[in-house]
């Protein structure tokens, strides 16, 4: 028994303690912020200059931010399978794609000349255009006539060359001559391996674009020289080639749409950017006016206006000096941005207001209002900094951009508002002076609301625990209900989404999505394919083994690879040109082998005999890994896999298979589940340091852990209201779990910080002097979102639609729950 009041004395003794440190981290925390009070009053013209050139410096940074869409930015950089992607790029060229549609409506003639003006115009291009793609390859193959002399006229011709290289240097003309004559004549197919070695262009004319089988399209395939992730590239080539090929359809007058990774990139910067500009002008409107609505004074909503303009410049010009753009997430810091700059510019001109209300003067107003509004405001600052913060460690760039940009946005929201607003208000406050300061709204809807908290705040605690068991069933079904889509969260209506459509319904295609295995011999492309094409969702497969001919395998590519470095060899040899064009022979030997006459031609040709296989070859099924060379077998699903969670179950199904995957779904698939596994980590992460700021601010265990499960309780109302209204959670909504923690913390703390200060009647106190700046910093912050849900991305607009959800769960919580609590521990 004494050892148990023991422990009870200790702690209570300990308690003091911490209230006695609380009292003096508090003591001096009021003496800098005094201070600061005092330099605002004595030098505010000074700070407003000050503000004004920092903010001109940052603009010229923050004008140069740019949204880049580009997916691999999510992903970490050292990711193995980034890098392999990355490599197979190199050679497919899948984040270089280019597609032109051009809609011939039955006029295939028309189409197949504006096809090959377009071609011509891409070709012409130099420094923008790669190559052009070869849809016809099978044909190309053909035209390459030695992989059909069979093994033994191979190893004959090779016998024979190097009989032929290793006699011919002391030969006299004629010799040489009939020698080399009586070589090739052995072969009776001679003259036709000549003709089809022979490149005719006419032939292979209408191979760099394909036909649909009833003529409605031609599709155009490019490969631009740069990745699509340069955007300053991607903005200046598109508008270029849209121009020109604008030109070109004047006497054609056909519609055409373009495609691919390039058009997809382009279209997702320019909507970023509109959006961008957009969100930020609407909800600065927005809220400035609704906050002059509660206000009724000009002077007060320019200040807000101007002092939430410097934060948002300075946080971009930031962004400009660290990152150099926005992510497809960390583009809604602009409303993070107002919503926190709101919530600490209210709680400063609440205080202000409210003495101004009791004849105080504008320094007298000011330095009250920042001396000791300002230390309460400086502490939810720190807990939602380092909440924010935490997130920048993680090896994410999905999260971690995010979280040091709003990190860092807090701290400039927070500095503008204790600063420049400050300024402003005292540089003009003649014009205050001359209003009527007003009081706060009416009191009558305070007091009804404390008598009724007093009356039912047992029954609101009831209500709630039910409550909160309910909305965990939905919460429960909406976690389990993971939607991988990421193509779903774009704009459908755009040119690119519309072609693939349309592609896919003329073309007879389930989906454009491809995942590649990498082969090392053509006997293994044989046996993959085979085992591929029992996999349940194969669709098409190629690969080279499709294309060459039945009797090509390892050993005759060997063989044709040794032949044709003879044969370039012999090509190359001063005497028997001579003797070739003396005789009349230049063109059956000499044109094939060296193509003078078609220069264009010649380096194709060249590199047929360098690798043995055409060179459109080479780009669409050869991959070369560190030193070696390897074949890509490219496999195409039966089905939308961006429909239904099909991604997910695809790639789920290629798991039973001992091969190794390479593709943009496969990407995409585990941005998916790193954004699904790291956001469990983020959450607890920004959790354990919240839990540990407010400790340290408040100094009591209980309140701590009561902010804790209050900011729980609401991400759970927050995910029930969101399964109710039809949203799922996909890689937008799950982010926003750690935003809330960070924005809704500020009025939970607020609340438990003012209750601990209180004696007497405290739930009345802070029903009073809290629940106007709580609500009217809820609904700023509310409006602010709400202007992402107007934008035409349908990523923005879910997230913003989530973040209303969670802040309106936090508000209501606070303001209800937590005062129920609160009321009943006082009791």
């Amino acid at each position: 028994m004494g050892y148990g009041r023991y422990r009870v004395i200790s702690y209570l003794a300990g308690g003091n303690n911490r209230t006695k440190r609380k009292m003096k981290r508090k003591k001096i925390l009021g003496s800098i912020f005094e201070w600061l009070g005092k330099l605002v009053i004595t030098h505010p013209k000074a700070i407003f200059v000050f503000f004004i050139l920092v903010t001109i410096g940052m603009f010229l940074f923050a004008i140069r931010v740019r949204v880049n869409p580009y997916l691999l930015l999510l992903l970490p950089e050292n990711d193995p399978e980034v890098a392999e992607y990355e490599n197979l790029n190199k050679f497919i060229g899948t984040e270089r794609s280019f597609i032109i549609g051009i809609y011939t409506g039955g006029k295939i003639e028309k189409g197949k000349k504006f096809a090959r003006e377009i071609v011509a115009k891409l070709n012409s291009m130099e420094g923008l255009v790669s190559y052009i793609h070869n849809n016809n390859s099978p044909e190309l193959m053909k035209t390459y006539g030695m992989y059909f002399l069979s093994k033994s006229d191979l190893h004959s011709l090779k016998k024979d060359l190097d009989n032929f290289n290793s006699s011919i240097q002391g030969l006299s003309k004629s010799i040489a001559l009939s020698s080399f004559v009586k070589i090739f004549s052995s072969i009776d197919n001679f003259q036709t391996y000549i003709d089809k070695l022979t490149i005719n262009p006419e032939d292979i004319k209408d191979n760099s674009y394909i036909i649909s089988k009833n003529g409605n399209m031609i599709l155009i395939y490019a490969c631009m020289t740069h990745k699509a992730n340069d955007m300053a590239f991607v903005n200046m080539v598109i508008p270029r080639l849209r121009k020109a090929i604008d030109i070109l359809n004047k006497k054609y007058n056909l519609p055409y749409r373009f495609a691919g990774r390039y058009e997809q990139i382009y279209e997702a910067n320019q909507q970023g950017n509109i959006d961008l500009m957009m969100t930020l002008i609407l909800s600065l409107i927005c809220v400035v006016f609704l906050f002059y609505i509660f206000y009724r004074n000009v002077l007060l909503s320019i200040g807000i206006l101007c002092s939430l303009g410097i934060s948002v410049i300075w946080t971009l010009g930031f962004v400009r000096l660290s990152y150099g753009y926005l992510n497809l997430i960390s583009i809604s810091i602009v409303v993070i941005l107002i919503g926190l700059g709101m919530d600490y510019g209210i709680h400063l001109t609440n205080k202000f207001m409210n003495l101004r209300y009791r004849r105080k003067t504008v320094d007298e107003s000011i330095y009250a209002a920042i001396s000791q509004t300002g230390i309460s405001i400086f502490g939810g600052v720190l807990i939602t900094v380092f909440a924010f913060l935490s997130l920048s460690f993680l090896n994410f760039p999905a999260l971690s951009q995010i979280g040091l940009i709003s990190a860092v946005g807090a701290i400039f929201s927070f500095t503008s508002m204790i600063g420049f607003f400050p300024s402003i208000l005292l540089i003009f406050k003649k014009y205050i002076d001359k209003q009527s300061p007003e009081a706060p709204i009416t009191k009558k809807i305070y007091k009804w609301y404390d008598v009724f908290l007093n009356k039912h705040y047992k029954r609101i605690i009831d209500i709630s625990i039910i409550v909160t068991l309910i909305f965990t069933y939905f919460t429960v079904k909406l976690l389990t209900s993971y939607d991988y889509n990421l193509s779903s969260l774009f704009n459908p209506h755009r040119d690119s989404s519309i072609l693939a459509r349309d592609i896919a319904k003329e073309f007879q295609i389930k989906s454009l999505a491809q995942v590649v295995v990498l082969a090392d011999s053509i006997n293994e492309i044989e046996r993959i394919t085979g085992e591929l094409k029992t996999f349940e969702y194969a669709g098409k497969i190629n690969s080279i083994f499709d294309i060459l001919p039945s009797s090509v395998d390892d050993e005759k590519i060997s063989l044709v690879n040794d032949v044709c470095k003879r044969l370039k060899g012999i090509s190359n040899n001063v005497l028997l040109r001579m003797v070739i064009k003396k005789y009349g022979l230049e063109s059956m030997v000499l044109k094939p082998l060296l193509p003078q006459d078609r220069p264009s031609l010649m380096e194709e040709i060249y590199k047929i005999y360098n690798k043995g296989l055409p060179y459109s070859m080479k780009r669409e099924y050869i991959v070369k890994s560190g030193n070696s060379i390897r074949y890509s077998i490219n496999l195409s699903p039966n089905v939308d896999i961006y429909e239904n969670n099909n991604l997910k179950s695809f790639l789920e199904a290629l798991r039973k298979y001992d091969l190794h995957f390479i593709g943009y779904p496969i990407l995409q698939y585990k941005l998916m589940k790193l954004i699904q596994d790291n956001m469990i980590i983020a959450f607890l992460l920004v959790l354990t340091v919240v839990f540990v700021m407010v400790w340290l601010v408040v100094a009591r265990t209980w309140a701590a852990l009561l902010s804790l499960s209050m900011l729980l309780l609401s991400i759970n109302i927050m995910f029930g209201a969101m399964y109710l209204l039809g949203l799922r959670i996909n890689l937008v909504t799950f982010v926003v779990s750690p935003l809330i923690i960070g924005i809704g913390i500020n009025s939970l703390v607020r609340i438990l910080d003012r209750y601990l200060e209180k004696e007497g009647n405290k739930i009345g106190i802070l029903i009073t002097e809290m629940s106007k700046t709580l609500t009217l910093s809820s609904l700023t912050t509310i409006t602010a979102f709400a202007a992402l849900v107007f934008t035409q991305t349908r990523l923005l607009a879910d997230l913003g639609l989530s973040m209303i959800i969670g802040i309106a769960s936090c508000y209501f919580v606070a303001e209800i729950l937590l005062l129920a609590i609160l009321k009943r521990k006082g009791k």
